[in-house]
This record gives C-alpha cells, structure tokens and sequence, in this order.
C-alpha cells in the first residue's frame, strides 16, 4: 500500500501539532523529494552520511529526522558542506525529509510523556511544551533513581550531581533541557540530556539533584515509542528505525 505525500504530512501534523513547536525551532517538511506517493518511512535521531545512505539503500520514501539538519539559514547547496551534500543526496534519491523536534517532546503522548513514562510510578503535576513536573509516589534516593533510569530509558550510564535524595519531586525535558528548569520551584531534582557546567551549579545551588545521560540517550530510544504509535495511527505504510543512527559521543579511558 501507499500514500499520497500530502496526506502522510497530514497525518503526521494531526499526530504531532506542528504549532507546538518552540518558536525558535525548524519543524515540519524540510525537504520535499520527487516521490509522491509513499510507502516506506525511515525513523532517525540524527542525520548522518551513514543514515542518508542507509535510506537510499533501503528504497525509502520519507525520512523523519527527530533533529532538523535545517536550522539557520543555508546560502548555497554545493557538496562542499557535508550538510548540503547529504540533502542533496536525498533530493537526487527522491527522498523527503520532516522533522518533528520540539513539536514530537510537547505533545501529548510524545518524547516528554514517552520519557516521563520510564520513570518509578508518579503522578503528572505540570505539562508546559516540553517540560514535566511529577511527583512519585515514594521518595526514592538520586542514586536509586540513577540505577532505576538506567534500566528503563535505558541509558548506558548517567552523570550525577548534587542532593542525594530523599527525592520526590522531579522535573524532566529531553535534549538539552536547562533552560525549561529556570525559575522552577519545590523541585528535588532534574532530568535532562546535557546541561553547561554553571547551569548544573545552579541547580545544585538550589539543594536539587540532577541526573545528566548525554543529550541523544535521553531521546533515541524514545523513537521506538514514536514509531509504535505512528504504526497505530497511520496504517499500510512500512516504518523502520534506522540501524545506522548512533550516539556521536563515546566515553573514552573509563573501564
């Protein structure tokens, strides 16, 4: 089966609400290929050389990339820059391209809710775009929260700073989150994928503790989660989750 590209993009938009998107952000179709009736989706977290490889391999229709490799304004398409080398890879191929970003972490049911969901049983006191506030049932310890993230993001390791806990109420937003913890109140810790050392500082200052992954381990295994309800809501299409999409960062000299 298949769809028509305007149709998909509707769908898409009805799932995920494009207006919800920070205004700072890039969302919504940034590439228009030539293929006009759909079948086969691509899910990544990042574009790469080896990603829009793997979508020409695999005879894909539209690439959905979480992060939009358009952001700031491009002032030519040469293969000069890998960036516009790679977008024009995929117009050569056919291939469109749409990004979700900040629209997907607000939604309901999207990135923020899918993240807020991994963590001990809690109950939702805040939900404003990207961010969540909750309170879990129990008080648990930072380093028991650590362990228990860990597991069920999952994360292959976590930083860690600041109050030991009790812990109770917490505030989380995927990717890089700081900004969105800024004049927040009664917290005991915070969530995010990276944060600058003064804005650690400053939570720690505050008595909170903050829990650190890097900034694709707090989202990439949300995708599984985005194309499950995709694949509910948008039936005959094929969805896949690239194999070639990989975290750039790699702890190095620790055993």
């Amino acid at each position: 089966m298949s769809m028509p590209l305007s149709d998909l993009l509707n769908a898409l938009c009805q799932l995920t609400p494009l207006e919800e998107a920070g205004d700072w952000d890039n969302v919504g179709l940034l590439l228009e290929g030539s293929r006009r009736e759909l079948s086969k989706v691509l899910l990544t977290l990042d574009i790469s050389p080896e990603v829009v490889a793997e979508a020409i391999e695999n005879d894909v229709d539209l690439l959905i990339a979480y992060h939009p490799p358009i952001f700031r304004g491009l002032k030519r398409l040469t293969r000069e820059d890998p960036l516009t080398a790679m977008m024009l890879d995929l117009l050569e191929a056919g291939i469109s391209l749409f990004s979700p970003h900040s629209a997907l972490d607000a939604a309901t049911g999207g990135f923020s809710d899918s993240l807020m969901a991994r963590f001990p049983p809690h109950a939702l006191q805040l939900r404003e775009g990207s961010l969540r506030i909750f309170e879990l049932e129990e008080e648990i310890s930072r380093d028991e929260l650590a362990a228990y993230l860990q597991q069920e993001v999952p994360l292959p390791y976590l930083r860690v700073a600041g109050a030991a806990g009790p812990l109770k109420r917490i505030a989380l937003c995927p990717g890089a989150g700081a900004s969105t913890f800024i004049g927040l109140q009664d917290l005991d810790a915070v969530f995010t994928g990276e944060m600058k050392h003064h804005e650690i500082l400053e939570q720690v200052r505050l008595g909170r503790a903050v829990l650190i992954s890097e900034h694709g381990h707090s989202e990439r295994p949300l995708l599984e989660d985005y194309q499950r309800r995709l694949e509910e809501q948008i039936s005959g299409l094929e969805f896949s989750r690239a194999v070639s999409d990989r975290e750039s960062l790699e702890l190095f000299g620790v055993d």
